[in-house]
């Protein structure tokens, strides 16, 4: 009976200690299932419509991008960029050119002409109306100076040319008709050859002697016919009888004239055939 006894509350014992342990595995599991509520966010209110953005063209777009850029983000304002200077403009090479010493010339004149700035160390051709009158070398600098003498070339305008290379250069140059005489001094009554440079070609040009001190009495001696160049020589005589002194010769052409000073000497007087040869027009007192 005793142990009866002993045996039920043993199994009293082992159904509380059961009991127990039960209870406790709930509330364990239930510790484990349960996740710790985080706090909810705030809810986002849902338009009920959302209104029509109005249309922006595209320039009003870039400004307001620029605009709204600049002011949210606190951008400074970029430094502009300088406008480059333009390539300075180079120096232009000098052409080449030409000058001469005497804008105009008589036939027999000493004439200088003066290339500047053609090729250097370049043989250069001096030409007058496209004939070679000289040539030379230019210097390192690319000048050259020559000097001629003025040969037989009619009245008027003429153009003197350098070449030289692939440069060129010309001036003008105006020739004047001269005159010439064999002799400065003729006794009266002796000849004195007269020739003619620089007038027209093919043109009759008269011989004038005119008397001591005057400018308009006068007597032909003779006349000239130019060449296809204007040039001619004719001899003529010193009248007798003419008073001793200086006399004017004088060539006259169409449009021009030249002449000399002559001294006549050996004379006794006037001759009253010289006289009546003389007369009176007015000319230029121009030699």
């Amino acid at each position: 009976m005793r142990q009866l006894k002993r045996l039920c509350l043993a199994l009293v014992c082992i159904m509380i200690l059961g009991l127990i342990a039960s209870t406790g595995a709930q509330h364990a599991r239930a510790d484990s299932a349960t996740p710790i509520a985080a706090e909810p966010p705030p809810a986002t209110p849902v338009p009920t419509s959302a209104p029509a953005a109005p249309a922006a063209t595209a320039t009003s777009t870039k400004a307001a991008i620029k605009t709204i850029g600049a002011a949210s983000i606190g951008l400074p304002t970029p430094t502009p960029t300088p406008t480059p200077t333009g390539t300075p403009t180079p120096t232009p090479t000098p052409k080449p050119s030409l000058t001469l010493s005497h804008a105009s010339a008589f036939v027999g004149d000493k004439l200088t002409i003066c290339a500047y700035n053609f090729p250097s160390l370049t043989t250069t051709v001096f030409k007058i109306d496209g004939r070679r009158i000289s040539s030379g070398t230019t210097g390192r600098g690319g000048g050259l100076c020559v000097r001629v003498i003025v040969g037989d070339v009619v009245e008027g305008s003429h153009t003197i040319s350098a070449t030289a290379g692939k440069g060129s250069a010309s001036a003008k140059l105006t020739i004047q008709p001269s005159e010439g005489v064999s002799a400065l001094t003729v006794a009266a009554g002796n000849p004195v050859t007269v020739s003619v440079h620089g007038f027209h070609a093919n043109e009759v040009v008269s011989i004038r002697f005119y008397a001591l001190n005057s400018t308009t009495k006068y007597v032909v001696l003779g006349r000239i016919s130019t060449n296809s160049i204007g040039t001619g020589m004719k001899t003529v005589v010193i009248p007798r009888g003419v008073l001793a002194g200086s006399h004017k010769l004088v060539s006259y052409g169409r449009d021009a004239h030249a002449g000399v000073y002559i001294d006549v000497t050996r004379v006794r007087q006037e001759s009253p055939f010289l006289s009546g040869f003389l007369v009176d027009l007015p000319i230029s007192p121009r030699i």
